[in-house]
């Protein structure tokens, strides 16, 4: 054998031990050190990313309002789509039968798995309450579920806190949503506790006697439904398909604004975040309230939305998910591929 042939053998196995040290992290000829490789932790959101929701705030108009018993809903116009993805939400995809949602394994009280049986992104939104397994759950923040995604994740709050034990092996919806204080706590990703105390007050507040301390008792009970049916009765979705969110006052004060980046979620969930306002229990009402035009309230609230602080989150589907923050506002926001889908906001 050459000098040349033994010298090029000896050079690629000291290569070769080097590329392996290095892989497993480790210092050549210190078996001492060895340890297992690293994990990369995935790469933080781009900054800038909530550009998309930002714009989208900044860039509605006022409308002119509609008065229902104390409150003023003024719808929000975008003179264009910001959103072009098709989406189903929540119900439309539970009725069709394309989405599945389970307990995780024998039962998990802070996650669920769906499954995504459609070829469209179903939008599922902070607050929606969904019904069965083991006991109901609130939807802990917006997510957007892939087509065709199976056995995914998603992070839920108790909404039953008197039940574990299995009703049926999978979730369905009632088109029920959480109520204005209950929502607020979720978006803002509150402790449990927290949110079944407000379950608590509201229960108490709208009189409704429930062992299982479940949300969905309240909207079962017949003068809440007979406030959610009025309410949505006399405050109808404004019309145009320029209008792609709301925002709520009562008596002057703005209690919140849902956001879309097109008319159809908006349209498709309009009688639910409608219901997010008539299930909350408020202080009696304004004798000879005489429901002046206070436009500029709700522009000023935006403005301070659009300028508040957005933090990124885990987002377990599609997407980028925040939680905004400003003073007393606390809201939650999704984004998608740089088109904004959603974005909430409660005083």
């Amino acid at each position: 054998m050459s000098t040349r042939l033994i010298l090029f053998i000896v050079g690629a196995s000291l290569a070769l031990t080097v590329a392996v040290a290095l892989a497993v992290d480790v210092e050549v000829g210190d078996e001492s050190q060895i340890r297992p490789v690293r994990e990369i932790p995935p790469p933080p959101p781009l900054r800038g990313s909530e550009v998309p929701i930002r714009n989208l705030i900044a860039s509605v108009r006022v409308g002119d309002p509609v008065h229902c018993d104390g409150f003023a809903v003024y719808p929000l116009l975008l003179d264009a789509p910001r959103l072009r993805t098709s989406m189903l939400t929540l119900d439309e995809a539970l009725d069709r039968k394309l989405l599945e949602i389970r307990e995780k394994g024998s039962g998990n009280v802070p996650t669920l798995t769906v499954t995504n049986r459609s070829r469209r992104y179903v939008f599922l939104m902070a607050g929606e309450m969904i019904l069965g397994g083991k006991q109901n759950r609130l939807l802990r923040q917006d997510v957007i579920l892939p087509p065709g995604i199976r056995d995914m994740e998603i992070p839920v709050y108790c909404g039953q806190q008197g039940r574990w034990s299995e009703t049926s092996p999978t979730f369905e919806s009632k088109s029920s949503i959480a109520n204005l204080d209950v929502r607020k706590k979720v978006m803002a990703q509150k402790g449990q506790s927290e949110v079944w105390s407000g379950i608590s007050d509201n229960l108490a507040g709208n009189e409704v006697a429930d062992g299982s301390q479940s949300l969905q008792a309240a909207f079962e009970d017949k003068e809440v439904k007979r406030r959610i049916k009025r309410m949505t009765a006399d405050c109808p979705l404004p019309k145009g398909k320029n209008v792609v969110g709301i925002a709520v006052m009562r008596y002057g004060r703005v209690l919140g604004a849902d956001l879309f980046g097109e008319h159809g979620l908006l349209r498709k969930l309009y009688d639910k975040i409608i219901a997010t306002y008539a299930v909350e229990i408020f202080d009696e009402p304004v004798k000879d309230w005489r429901n002046p035009d206070q436009r500029g309230e709700v522009e000023r609230f935006l403005a301070q939305l659009a300028d508040a602080s957005m933090r990124p989150i885990p987002s377990p589907g599609a997407g980028q998910a925040f939680i905004l923050r400003s003073g007393g506002i606390e809201g939650g926001a999704i984004a998608l591929g740089g088109e904004p889908v959603h974005a909430a906001a409660l005083h």
